[in-house]
């Protein structure tokens, strides 16, 4: 993971690891939002700002949601 910049609009996380040759670096946070809003239309989702929330982890829902033996 190097120092870099999230390319999302508006977003000044850094330490981004994910990388595409077209829309360049997405932080974690980032990542989270897209894969969980569910759009192939990354294009618009990077010039989108980043809301002022940010978005509540995965891990906090397997808390709430633990799996369990059934």
């Amino acid at each position: 993971m190097g120092v870099m910049s999230c390319d999302r609009r508006g977003c000044s996380n850094v330490m981004c690891d994910r990388y595409s040759d077209e829309h360049g670096y997405i932080c974690p946070a980032c990542y989270e939002e897209l894969v969980g809003s569910n759009t192939i239309d990354i294009a618009a989702f990077m010039k989108t700002p980043q809301p002022d929330v940010p978005p509540i982890p995965r891990i906090w829902y397997a808390r709430v949601f633990p799996l369990g033996d059934n």
